[in-house]
């Protein structure tokens, strides 16, 4: 995650996820938002995370749909479109997640797994942990200081292990989103879990982003009926089971 993607539509449309969850659940909601520096990530140039059109696209009232997915969200997220508010502290001070959400906002550093570790203790009272990075789970042919834009499969575990649930985003890019689903559950399940898989939501946007979820046997139904609940009631989203 890095600031400068504050309001763009794949915010909007986690941010509508997490509420939802919180909604349905009652679950405290915990985030880690894997933040990131663009300069020492990406090359000069990057313009990843600035499609905010969706709040004044007028052709054919498209805003009016993506309002009504959640009108309160809809109304406060759009002071994003101001870019010196883009500021993670302010995704609180708005009210766009629920009042008692957890963040963790450090840097993914050099040294990953003492971030890791003050991650864990940091979200230890949320029942649902949102995992927030930049591209989605890690792929073997990143190294170095660019897997600081992805999640470890062994960083969702030790959630698992003491009963927390887990949402993790993954962007699609030139692949299928079906194969793409297919390949991290198969990782997830060998690395952290055998639970039955929850639905993956996907956002039709550009590019794609999909929602990955995993909880253990007491959140299951719960979070799968919230899920599923968004999707019904959402726009630009459906579900691959």
């Amino acid at each position: 995650m890095q600031q400068k993607y504050l309001g763009d539509c794949h915010d909007f449309l986690k941010y509508a996820l997490l509420r939802r969850l919180h909604q349905t659940t009652g679950m405290r909601l915990g985030v880690n938002w894997y933040l990131t520096d663009s300069e020492a990530v990406d090359p000069p140039g990057n313009n990843d995370g600035q499609n905010r059109q969706y709040l004044q696209d007028s052709k054919r009232n498209k805003w009016k749909m993506w309002q009504q997915v959640d009108p309160d969200l809809f109304k406060q997220i759009q002071h994003f479109e101001n870019k010196d508010q883009r500021l993670l502290a302010n995704v609180g001070a708005w009210g766009l997640l629920p009042a008692d959400t957890i963040y963790f906002e450090q840097s993914v550093g050099a040294d990953r797994k003492a971030w890791h570790a003050r991650a864990l203790e940091s979200l230890r009272d949320a029942d649902i942990v949102f995992l927030d990075p930049d591209n989605g789970f890690e792929v073997k042919s990143v190294k170095g200081v660019k897997l600081s834009k992805y999640v470890m499969y062994d960083e969702i575990k030790p959630y698992l292990d003491r009963d927390q649930a887990v949402v993790a985003i993954q962007f699609v890019r030139q692949c299928k989103a079906e194969d793409r689903v297919q390949k991290i559950r198969e990782r997830v399940e060998l690395d952290c879990c055998k639970a039955a898989p929850l639905p993956v939501v996907r956002g039709r946007v550009g590019p794609n982003i999909l929602f990955f979820s995993v909880a253990p046997a007491g959140k299951h139904a719960a979070i799968r009926q919230a899920l599923l609940e968004f999707v019904d009631s959402g726009y630009k989203v459906e579900v691959i089971p």
